[in-house]
C-alpha cells in the first residue's frame, strides 16, 4: 500500500502489463490450491485456514487483475491505490476470512492457540 501511494503522489503509474501477468499467474496458482482444499474446508482448523488463505488470496489476485486494467484503461495510478487500500483494510479488524465467511462473526475467529502435544502442531483451540 505505501507502494501505491508512493507513486500516486509522484505521478508515477505502474506497470499494468506487469501487474496483469502477475496477477493472473497467482491467481491460477491460488485458485487451483483452493479447489484441490475446497473438500476440505469444513475439516480441522489448519485445513481449513489453509482453504481460506487460498481462496482469500485468489480473490485479492482478481482484484490485481481489475486494478491492471483500471491502470490500463486510465493510464492513472488511482486503481492500483484504491485496490492497495480495500485490500490493506480488509486484512484490518475482523479480516478478510471472516468478513467473506457467511454468518460469521468475529467471534466465530475469536479461539485461542494452542500445542498439540502428540503431534507437536500448533492448532486453533476449538
Amino acid at each position: 500500500m505505501a507502494r501505491a501511494l508512493w507513486a500516486f503522489q509522484h505521478g508515477v503509474t505502474p506497470e499494468p502489463i506487469t501487474m496483469g501477468v502477475v496477477g493472473i499467474l497467482a491467481l491460477l496458482a491460488n485458485a487451483g490450491v483452493a479447489m484441490m482444499l475446497y473438500r476440505f474446508r469444513a475439516g480441522d482448523a489448519n485445513m481449513r485456514s489453509v482453504w481460506l488463505c487460498s481462496r482469500n488470496d485468489a480473490i485479492g489476485n482478481l482484484a490485481v487483475i481489475l486494478a491492471a486494467a483500471g491502470v490500463f484503461g486510465t493510464g492513472s495510478a488511482l486503481p492500483d491505490l484504491v485496490v492497495a487500500l480495500v485490500m490493506s483494510g480488509s486484512r484490518c479488524g475482523r479480516g478478510l476470512s471472516s468478513s467473506l465467511t457467511p454468518g460469521a462473526t468475529s467471534a466465530t475467529h475469536d479461539k485461542s492457540i494452542r500445542r498439540d502435544e502428540d503431534s507437536g502442531a500448533t492448532c486453533l483451540r476449538q
